[in-house]
């Protein structure tokens, strides 16, 4: 029990040493003005001062006083000296031969503190000495004489006493650096002076949109209604899951906004009250938009506004520890006509409207080709009609002088049996009348028909071979094409050899062509010389009718004569088996 009692003791007098400590340990001022001292000035107005209260009501009480650039000021709300002095005051080893009311303070910028002893002057400074030490334990500066002071306008512009001046020392981030003085000739301490200089990073104490606009502005004007766990860690924990929050500072880990939630404001847990304290540089989907540049306010506060959808990271450093550098990531929502989804529906629909209006036109371009073709294929029909319709006459001509001549031969028998094939010629000629193509072998019966009749008049003979590679029930030919050429055999070759004369007829293939080829042993003519006949120019209109009709297809007629030599024509019927 005693020893219970005894550890409960100590820590009772240990927290109200510390209480009296953080109670008595800094009071800050800012002195407009200029302080000079021997060997270097500084400008007073760009530091605040630390020290212990007694230097203003005991006269003669001797303390140390720390001038630290006035920046540092911003930074003792997340890094206090509280912690700091806590350390010291339960070190023995820091308490030995020193006073237990000393100063204690952090610093955060590269430069250097400056140490000034209150009480001192140059009428008593030969009673003192001073050391310095980095971390308690490395000599910087060996017990020393007292030998730089405050300028005589110290007094006279900022109202404060000369002053003995111990120099501005600096240390590496981490440590700290601690000054004493003593009379001399004693080795007790009579004061005591530190400056730690501690690593500094900035914390975001909450972040506002529009939604909550209103928050923040009462947060700002009345700030004693302001309640971090209802008006902060709630709101969060309201609208992201425990996994999305951050447990050290109650914030999401990354924030999802709407579209519509492009200001933000990020209110920084320090007291800023210069804009260069604070630079920040934003990324959007990894790319730089702001790079790093000082804050546009003199306050605590980084204010986006305006931003477009995408992804972001903020990147927040204070001037004074460049190298310490937070991130906050943020995601802002597209408008849906934005999304990736809508731009694929979009481009999907736009190409098939595009391809629809092509479509249509290609069809209604196709549709007129198509209407153009068959306009132009029922006029080429229209016009092979009417030449068969012209031939059908000069055939009928051609058979009735041929009866003629039979009965004013007084051949009535023959004349008779010329009328009868005749008439059977007819009824097929009007049979295949409206038939533009015909088998082969339907043509091939007219052809020996016509022959037939026109033997019983000239008496020639005639021969008809089909190649056994054509099938002539199958493969169709121009309806009554080779009649008109086999009719100018008979009147204008073989009509005056009477039974001497002989027609021969040859159908074969070659390939996928079909060949025709008409022979007679008649006198002969010469082709170049235009003949007063219907038949060849009749026909050699309706070839060059058909070819044009034709697509894949077409016709070729050679003829082969001279007045001295047989007449030999040729038709050849290209790709005609495809």
């Amino acid at each position: 029990m005693k020893k219970s009692e005894t550890g409960q003791t100590n820590d009772k007098q240990r927290q109200q040493k510390i209480g009296f400590m953080m109670k008595r340990l800094i009071c800050i001022a800012f002195v407009i003005g200029l302080v000079l001292v021997t060997n270097g000035q500084i400008r007073w107005a760009d530091y605040s001062q630390s020290y212990l209260p007694k230097m203003n009501n005991q006269k003669g009480s001797i303390g140390v006083l720390i001038a630290i650039p006035m920046n540092n000021n911003s930074y003792w709300v997340t890094n206090s000296n509280k912690s700091f002095v806590e350390k010291l005051v339960s070190d023995s080893s820091f308490l030995r031969k020193r006073p237990e009311d000393f100063v204690a303070i952090n610093s955060f910028d590269t430069a250097a503190a400056h140490f000034f002893a209150y009480e001192i002057n140059m009428s008593n400074a030969g009673e003192f000495e001073y050391k310095v030490l980095m971390n308690n334990v490395q000599l910087l500066k060996n017990w020393s004489p007292i030998t730089m002071f405050t300028a005589d306008s110290l007094d006279r512009i900022s109202g404060m006493p000369k002053m003995a001046y111990l120099g501005a020392f600096k240390a590496p981030v981490g440590s700290y650096e601690v000054v004493d003085i003593r009379r001399k000739g004693t080795n007790k301490i009579i004061a005591t002076g530190v400056v730690a200089w501690q690593s500094v990073k900035p914390i975001i104490d909450d972040i506002y949109t529009s939604s909550d606009l209103n928050t923040f502005i009462t947060r700002l004007s009345r700030p004693w209604k302001y309640d971090r766990e209802k008006m902060t860690i709630e709101k969060w924990k309201s609208k992201y899951t425990g996994e999305q929050i951050d447990k050290s500072t109650g914030l999401p880990k990354k924030l999802f906004l709407e579209y519509n939630e492009n200001n933000l404001i990020f209110l920084l847990k320090a007291e800023i009250y210069q804009s260069h304290q604070v630079r920040y540089q934003l990324l959007k989907d990894n790319r730089i938009i702001r790079p790093w540049a000082d804050n546009e306010f003199d306050n605590s506060i980084i204010w986006l506004h305006s931003l477009q959808a995408g992804a972001y990271r903020l990147e927040i450093k204070y001037s004074a520890q460049g190298e310490n550098v937070t991130s906050f990531d943020f995601d802002i929502s597209k408008v849906w006509y934005q999304t990736l989804l809508f731009k694929i529906i979009g481009v999907v629909l736009i190409a098939a409207f595009i391809g629809f209006i092509t479509l249509s036109i290609i069809l209604v371009k196709q549709q007129q080709r198509a209407l153009e073709e068959e306009t132009r294929k029922a006029k080429l029909q229209f016009e092979i009609k009417t030449i068969h319709a012209q031939l059908n006459p000069h055939f009928v001509f051609n058979a009735l002088n041929s009866i003629q001549g039979l009965v004013n031969k007084e051949d009535i028998r023959g004349a008779n049996k010329y009328l009868s094939v005749f008439g059977q010629l007819m009824r097929n000629s009007l049979a295949n009348s409206d038939k533009d193509f015909i088998t082969l072998s339907e043509e091939i019966s007219m052809l020996e028909t016509y022959l037939q009749l026109e033997q019983l008049r000239f008496g020639f003979v005639y021969k008809i071979n089909v190649s056994s590679s054509i099938n002539q029930y199958e493969v169709e030919v121009p309806s009554l094409l080779l009649q008109p050429l086999v009719e100018n055999s008979i009147k204008h070759g073989v009509a005056g050899l009477k039974s001497d004369g002989v027609i021969e007829l040859y159908f074969d293939r070659e390939e996928d062509d079909l060949k025709i080829k008409l022979i007679d042993n008649g006198s002969g003519f010469d082709p170049a010389i235009q003949s007063n006949g219907y038949g060849l120019k009749l026909t050699r209109e309706r070839i060059n009718l058909l070819n044009r009709m034709l697509s894949r297809q077409s016709i070729q007629m050679d003829i082969h004569s001279n007045p001295a030599l047989a007449t030999s024509i040729f038709l050849t019927f290209k790709n005609w088996f495809i």
